[in-house]
């Protein structure tokens, strides 16, 4: 029994170990190897693994053994430099990370329409490559895909591409020119960055994001526009773009602004990148903080003035700067970011204004020939000798005098409000006759007093003892205005007549009177600036006034009714006969029954055109001897009258004697 009772649980084990064994091997990867490649099956399907050919033309098989081959997988071509055209079959609908990585020898291939997405560094540094063409069906472009591609000169990204990711292009400097689809919203850190071919780029209206780095080194470029939907532009996006002379921002962006060329945030109070092509920045003074690399690889700067309201200069911010030989830091600036003049090769002398400004502790945030210029005791001391650089005090000087060089923006206030000093720029006067753009505040300023309208209020300005004075207007509250109306709703005018619509606004002492005047039908009735209504033809037009103030709105509405017609019953002449001589004239007149008939009109015609004849008018001129008759008429109901003209020589009288005196 014993005996037994083993051999039925033996049994039992080997059952179970099988079944175990043979599940493990039908969810094995088989590999296996068909001329060239290696592949592995995977639910039917073969996916290559590598190629060990020679290269030359490669037309990859659609089957291997047998088994359809529908993928190429990760780094399977990696390094095959001998390569110089690869056919994919049309089976194949994936292609893996780094398939195609460093085939430098690679100039042409085709992508298959199956496959829906380029991988990361599917074709990076494949510096052959010349021209690809991407099938309609791919979504998405995965990070360096194409990096270091330098023989590209044009690609096609299809239209239903909705993510290019990082570095995807970055190093094609062959690149001239890009279309972005309009399905992308984000260009991606280092998306284009060193395509220094690039000459133009055309951000689509979807981009909401576009992230660091992104257009860095472009050398071509020479103007971008971003579009209003951007809410995001990273660090550093168009760093080292020495051809970049213009950025535009859309007029209707909420976030950035675009001043001079130069972007801003929307306030325009921070400097967030200038073109790396200027040679010249003037940067406004109402900026007080500069932004992350933002003036990186500007090598044409030599000089720049950096505004007094200024209270950051953040990092990198005048890194590569090769040109920039001086520059003077405001006394409001609390903090240098780390590596801000890194690589300013030029840069002699950096002067601080402040004892307390602090700068970043790293030796390479301030270069080594650099000059350091400041108190003593200052923070700027402390790092000259830390990092041993040259540093020279500042040396002693007074103020003598201070005066506005740059007036106050506002200098009209309504009472009530309180004083505003934007824009406005004290310079004072040293002892040393140096000057420098004083720091000021409110508390600089006294004098202003708006509880009271007045028409001169002086204002004092007091810097370090000195004062200067400006005078600002005080205007009293404006009386809105709450409505208008007109002395007339209704009226009638016939065509050619005029009547004069008054307009009357509450309330009567409204400050701002000032009126607009519109026809809702000007072919029926006109209106000018004075309210008067011209009747233009039959019909009905509505008068519309509107203030200025408030938009308060009032209308009347003209009946314009044409004249009566009067019929001509009878014309006749000034005259039934003249007589005149050759090369004389005379002017017949017509009048006309009733006198108030409404089409006076008429037409001349003279009956011998070679002894008279009649102009538009009735001017009558005689041109030789004879008789002819002149005919009006009138070209309401044909009426006519007629003249008889005779015309003779002029009669010759001849000299009988002469005298002299």
């Amino acid at each position: 029994m014993r005996i037994i009772k083993v051999g039925k649980v033996h049994t039992f084990l080997v059952g179970i170990m099988m079944m175990v064994i043979l599940l493990c091997c039908s969810s094995q990867v088989q590999a296996a190897q068909d001329g060239d490649y290696t592949y592995s099956i995977i639910n039917g399907e073969a996916e290559i693994t590598s190629y060990t050919g020679t290269g030359g033309v490669v037309a990859i098989p659609s089957t291997l053994s047998g088994v359809p081959v529908t993928s190429i997988g990760d780094q399977s071509f990696r390094y095959r430099t001998g390569i110089t055209t690869i056919i994919i079959p049309q089976g194949v609908t994936f292609i893996g990370n780094q398939a195609f990585e460093n085939c430098s020898g690679l100039t042409n291939i085709n992508i298959p329409h199956g496959v829906t997405c380029i991988n990361d560094y599917t074709f990076s540094n494949c510096t052959g490559l010349s021209t690809i063409i991407l099938p309609q069906g791919i979504t998405s472009i995965g990070s360096h895909a194409f990096l270091g591609c330098t023989s590209l000169t044009t690609i096609n990204i299809p239209e239903g591409v909705t993510s290019i990711l990082s570095c995807a292009y970055a190093g094609c400097t062959g690149l001239t020119s890009i279309s972005i689809p309009q399905g992308v919203t984000r260009i991606w850190d280092g998306v284009f960055a060193n395509c220094s071919g690039l000459s133009s780029i055309s951000i689509p209206q979807a981009v909401t994001r576009i992230d660091p780095e992104a257009f860095a080194c472009c050398t071509g470029l020479s103007s971008i526009s971003i579009p209003k939907g951007v809410i995001s532009i990273g660090d550093r996006v168009f760093r080292s773009c020495t051809g970049l002379t213009t950025i535009t921002v859309a007029v209707d962006n909420l976030n950035y602004a675009s001043i001079e060329g130069i972007l801003f945030d929307k306030a325009g109070t921070i400097l967030l990148a200038c073109p790396a092509g200027l040679t010249s920045v003037s940067i406004p003074q109402r900026v007080t903080g500069i932004g992350e690399g933002a003036f990186y690889g500007c090598s044409g700067l030599t000089t720049i003035d950096i505004p007094q309201g200024v209270t950051s200069i953040d990092d990198e911010v005048f890194r590569y700067c090769r040109g920039l030989e001086t520059i003077d830091i405001p006394q409001r600036v609390t903090s240098i970011g780390m590596m801000a003049f890194s690589d300013c090769r030029s840069l002699t002398t950096i002067r601080f204004n402040s004892s307390t400004t602090k700068i970043s502790d790293e030796s390479s945030t301030i270069p080594v020939t650099t000059t350091i210029i400041g108190y003593n005791p200052s923070s700027a001391k402390d790092y000259a000798l830390k990092y041993d650089r040259k540093f020279e005090v500042i040396a002693s000087k007074t103020l003598q005098s201070i005066a506005i060089t740059t007036p106050a923006t506002k200098l009209s206030y309504t009472v009530g409000n309180t004083l505003d000093i934007s824009g406005l720029v004290v310079t004072g006067t040293y002892s040393d006759t140096s000057t420098k753009v004083e720091s000021i505040t409110t508390a600089n300023v006294s004098g202003f007093n708006s509880s009271v309208a007045t028409t001169d209020q002086v204002l004092t300005i007091t810097v370090g003892g000195k004062t200067t004075t400006y005078k600002v207007r005080i205007v009293a509250v404006p009386i809105l205005v709450t409505g208008v109306s007109l002395n007339k709703t209704i009226t009638s005018i016939n065509v050619g007549a005029y009547e004069t619509l008054r307009a009357t606004l509450a309330p009567v002492k409204a400050t701002n009177k000032t009126v607009t005047w519109l026809s809702s039908n000007t072919a029926v009735a006109t209106v000018d600036s004075n309210g008067k209504v011209v009747g233009v033809k039959a019909g009905r037009a509505i008068i519309t006034v509107t203030t200025v103030d408030g938009s308060k709105m009032a209308t009347c509405t003209v009946t314009v009714k044409s004249l009566p017609i009067v019929k001509v019953t009878k014309v006749s002449l000034n005259k039934k006969t003249i007589s005149i001589n050759v090369g004389d004239n005379e002017l017949l007149i017509p009048t006309f029954s009733p006198t108030t008939a409404t089409n006076q009109k008429v037409t001349w015609k003279s009956s011998k055109t070679s002894v008279a004849t009649v102009d538009l008018n009735g001017k009558v001129t005689g041109l030789k001897s004879g008789t002819a008759t002149i005919t009006v008429t009138t070209v309401d109901g044909k009426r006519t009258a007629t003249c008889k003209v005779t015309v003779k020589k002029a009669q010759i009288v001849k000299v009988t004697e002469i005298g002299l005196n």
